[in-house]
C-alpha cells in the first residue's frame, strides 16, 4: 500500500516554481515588477546566454532590511498584502509572494539589499532551496539579485529550454513590455555585455513608442487619452499599413501590468476593425485604467489574465472610443477615400480575362520569340470561349487552347522583362503598404 508523506519544502518549491518560472524570461518578468513595486526610478537587466547562464536586475527601490532577508526568500511571504480583504483591490504588480521562493529554489540565488535607513548593505544565498547566512555586503542603495544556472539540477525542466538566443528574444519582449508602460522608470537591458535598449526616466509615451516600434511607426500614431468615472484609457495606435498577422506588437495594460486576456483583445478586434485589413492586428499601445476593487487579477498563475467586475461597460468603452478616435485620424480619409480611388484605378478585368492595350508584347507558349500585338497571338479566327477562362479554336491537325490567365500572366512577365532589360521598371504601390520594422526580440 502506497505511504502518504509530506514533501519537504524545498521539493515543494520546485513545483511551485513551475507556474512562475517557465523559462528565464519569468524570473525577469518577476524580479522587474518586483523593482517597480519597491518604488524604483532606475533598473538594470544583465542576462548572460539568454538568462540560462546568469540574470541580474539591480534597482534603487526601497530595497529589503537585514532582518527580512531571509523571510524574502519563503512561500507566500510578501509584504504587499495582510488579510484576505486586500485580495479585493490589489494595487502592487506582485503579491503572492511566490516569486524569490520560486526562484531561488531552482537555481544559485544571490540577493543584496540596502534600504536606505540601514548602516548598510546585507546580502543572501541560496542554492537550490539551501539557504545560507544573512551577511553584511557592500553595495548601493536599492536590491541586486542575481540568478544562475536556472534549473541545473532539474535536468527535466533545464531540457525544455531552447537556445540562448530565442530565451533571450523572450526575456528582452518581458523588459519591453514593462518598460513601455512604465513612464517614469529609467531601463537599461544588457544582454551578453550588450546593451539592447535604454529608456530615460524623463521619457514620454511617445519617445517610449518609438524606442519599441520604431521612430516612423511611433510618429504616424494615433494618440487617444479619455478618463471618465470609473475608466480611464490612454492608447497609441498604429495606421494600417503598420498593422500584423499576429498580435504580438498589440501591448494590452491594466493598472500598469501587461495582460494577454482574449476578451480585451477581442474588444480592441472591434474596435480597429473598419480601420484594420481583415484577421490583422493593429500596433498599439493601450493602458487601463480601473479602481483595483472592480478587476480580480488573481485568476491566473502569471497573472496575465483577468476578470472585470463591470465587463460590458470596459469592453464598451473600449470599443467606442477606439472607433471614435481612428475615425477623426489624418490617414482614416486615405483609407476611405484615396486607397478607393487607387483600387479603381488599378483594377483588373474581375472575369479575369486579359485586358491589353495595343503593342503588348506576348509569347506563344510553345514559343521564345515575342510577338508585337494580341492579334499576332490570336490570329483572325474566331475562337470559343469556354466558362470565361478557356479560349479553342481549329487549327491543322487538332484545336488550340488558350487558357487565359496564363495568357494574361504570360503578358505581365513579358513586359516585366522587358522593363528590367530597358531599366524602366514601372511600379504599383501595394493598396495598403508592407512596412516590416524588426524588433529587438526578433532580431535575435
Amino acid at each position: 500500500m502506497p505511504i502518504i508523506k509530506k514533501l519537504n519544502s524545498t521539493v515543494i518549491d520546485q513545483i511551485a516554481a513551475g507556474e512562475v518560472v517557465e523559462r528565464p524570461a519569468s524570473v525577469v518578468k518577476e524580479m522587474v515588477e518586483n523593482a517597480i513595486d519597491a518604488g524604483a526610478t532606475e533598473i538594470e537587466v544583465w542576462i548572460e546566454d539568454g538568462g540560462i547562464r546568469s540574470i541580474e536586475v539591480i534597482d534603487n527601490g526601497c530595497g529589503i532590511s537585514k532582518d527580512q532577508l531571509h523571510l524574502s526568500v519563503e512561500s507566500h511571504a510578501t509584504s504587499k498584502l495582510g488579510k484576505s480583504e486586500d485580495l479585493e483591490a490589489i494595487a502592487s504588480l506582485g503579491f503572492r509572494g511566490e516569486a524569490l521562493a520560486s526562484i531561488a529554489a531552482v537555481s544559485r540565488f544571490s540577493i543584496t539589499s540596502w534600504p536606505k535607513e540601514q548602516n548598510r548593505a546585507a546580502s543572501l544565498k541560496v542554492t537550490f532551496g539551501k539557504k545560507g547566512d544573512v551577511l553584511d555586503a557592500a553595495g548601493a542603495y536599492g536590491t541586486h539579485i542575481k540568478v544562475e544556472d536556472i534549473f541545473a539540477e532539474l535536468p527535466a525542466r533545464r531540457k525544455f529550454l531552447k537556445k540562448p538566443g530565442t530565451e533571450a528574444s523572450h526575456a528582452i519582449s518581458w523588459a519591453e513590455r514593462l518598460a513601455l508602460a512604465h513612464i517614469g522608470i529609467g531601463f537599461k537591458f544588457y544582454s551578453n555585455k550588450k546593451m539592447v535598449f535604454q529608456c530615460a526616466a524623463s521619457d514620454s509615451v511617445d519617445q517610449r513608442c518609438a524606442v519599441f516600434f520604431g521612430e516612423k511607426v511611433a510618429r504616424d500614431m494615433v494618440f487617444l487619452k479619455k478618463k471618465m468615472p470609473t475608466i480611464s484609457l490612454e492608447a497609441k495606435i498604429g495606421p494600417p499599413e503598420t498593422a500584423r498577422r499576429n498580435a504580438k506588437h498589440v501591448h494590452l495594460y491594466l493598472n500598469g501590468r501587461w495582460v494577454r486576456d482574449a476578451r480585451l483583445l477581442r474588444a480592441v478586434r472591434e474596435g480597429v476593425r473598419e480601420f484594420i485589413p481583415h484577421q490583422f492586428y493593429p500596433v498599439l499601445f493601450l493602458s487601463l485604467e480601473v479602481p483595483p476593487s472592480s478587476v480580480d487579477v488573481n485568476v491566473h498563475p502569471q497573472k496575465s489574465e483577468v476578470r472585470f467586475r463591470e465587463e460590458g461597460l470596459v469592453f464598451g468603452s473600449i470599443v467606442r472610443l477606439l472607433r471614435k478616435t481612428l475615425s477623426e485620424a489624418s490617414w482614416a480619409t486615405r483609407t476611405a477615400g484615396s486607397i478607393g480611388q487607387e483600387m479603381k484605378s488599378n483594377a483588373v478585368n474581375t472575369m479575369g480575362q486579359p485586358t491589353f492595350i495595343s503593342q503588348q508584347q506576348v509569347l506563344h507558349s510553345d514559343s521564345a520569340k515575342p510577338i508585337t500585338s494580341f492579334e499576332d497571338t490570336l490570329g483572325t479566327q474566331n475562337f470559343l470561349a469556354v466558362r470565361n477562362t478557356f479560349l479553342f479554336r481549329e487549327v491543322e491537325g487538332g484545336v488550340e487552347i488558350i487558357d487565359q490567365h496564363a495568357l494574361h500572366e504570360r503578358v505581365n512577365l513579358e513586359e516585366l522583362r522587358k522593363e528590367i532589360k530597358e531599366g524602366d521598371i514601372l511600379l504599383q504601390p501595394l493598396l495598403v503598404p508592407s512596412l516590416v520594422e524588426l524588433s529587438r526580440a526578433e532580431v535575435l
